[in-house]
């Protein structure tokens, strides 16, 4: 029971850091001056306002949030390098791996086959 508290505690800890760096992260890419004026807004504006892509912002604040809660997990937000994806595909069984040709402001999209 000893090593399932400390593991326990170990996660907790694990899951504070990444907060600490997500707000950090938020502080320095002006997302937080972005919503300080206390004003009723959608969840592009922020990044609109701080000049980054929207899909930074919904990765750090709700995708990577999520999906540390989870366990077990990857702590893998919502933007995601195609190497990564294809590693994750690899060892959940999947075969093939394909970067689909469709142009899209805020995703790019996969095909991963059997």
């Amino acid at each position: 029971m000893e090593r399932e508290a400390f593991a326990e505690q170990l996660f907790s800890s694990v899951l504070g850091y990444f907060g600490v760096l997500s707000i950090n992260l938020g502080f320095h890419l002006g997302l937080y001056e972005a919503m300080a004026d206390g004003e009723e807004i959608t969840s592009g504006q922020p990044a609109e306002r701080a000049g980054i892509a929207e899909r930074y912002g919904w990765s750090l604040f709700e995708c990577l949030p999520a999906g540390m809660a989870d366990r077990p997990s990857a702590g893998t937000g919502t933007v995601m390098r195609p190497d990564t994806l294809r590693r994750y595909a690899t060892e959940a069984g999947f075969g093939g791996f394909e970067i689909l040709p469709i142009e899209h402001d805020s995703f790019r999209l996969y095909l991963l086959r059997p």
